[in-house]
Parts: structure tokens; C-alpha cells; sequence
């Protein structure tokens, strides 16, 4: 089980959040200080590049829920990419999909 880590890139008109690792069930908080930040941020329109994870749980999907809450109401958007079939079986289990775009990879949410 590797640590959670972050690294964050800019695409343009949107911020790519490179997430690695492994999200806790007991340090869902580990997210929301690595997201809370990207509010403060001029460009609100954000893709969270998955790839790299190699485990959610359920306290997690309640950061991303929120989280995404909180860039709609500041006029931005929240893309998935490069989901493992594994993370993406997930979304799709607890319908989540209808919320969150997930795109093959982060160059395809990019362009929407």
C-alpha cells in the first residue's frame, strides 16, 4: 500500500490534480487538505487524474461530492480521468457516474 500524494499540473483553463496512492479509510481528511487548497485558486475547473490511485473508499467519495459542491458554486467544474476499472466499478456501483464526468484520461477531460 503506497501513501496518498498529490501533484498538481496546469492545462490551459484547467488544473490537473494528479492523485497516487492509496485513500485511507481513516485519513479522508489526507483529501480534503490536498483539495481544499485548489478552492483558493484562481481557475476553478479541475480534473482529478486518477490513474495513479489504487484504492477509494466511501468517506472519500463524500470529500469528492463536496468538493465538487463547492467548485459549482464558485462557477467551476469537476472531471474523473484515468480511472482504474477497479476506482471507475466504484463510481459506477454507487451511480456516482451520473455525477462525475470520467474520461479515459486527463487529456480527454481537458478538452470535455
Amino acid at each position: 500500500m503506497s501513501e496518498f500524494q498529490i501533484e498538481l499540473v496546469s492545462s490551459g483553463r484547467w488544473l490537473i490534480a494528479q492523485l497516487s496512492g492509496h485513500v485511507e479509510i481513516l485519513r479522508p481528511e489526507l483529501l480534503t487538505e490536498v483539495l481544499n487548497p485548489l478552492l483558493a485558486e484562481d481557475n476553478h475547473r479541475v480534473v482529478l487524474d486518477m490513474a495513479g490511485l489504487s484504492y477509494i473508499n466511501s468517506v472519500a467519495l463524500g470529500v469528492l461530492i463536496d468538493f465538487r459542491k463547492q467548485l459549482m458554486d464558485l462557477g467551476g467544474e469537476l472531471r474523473l480521468a484515468g480511472a482504474s476499472e477497479q476506482i471507475a466499478d466504484v463510481f459506477r456501483q454507487t451511480r456516482l457516474v451520473e455525477v462525475f464526468p470520467i474520461y479515459k484520461d486527463s487529456a480527454l477531460a481537458v478538452q470535455g
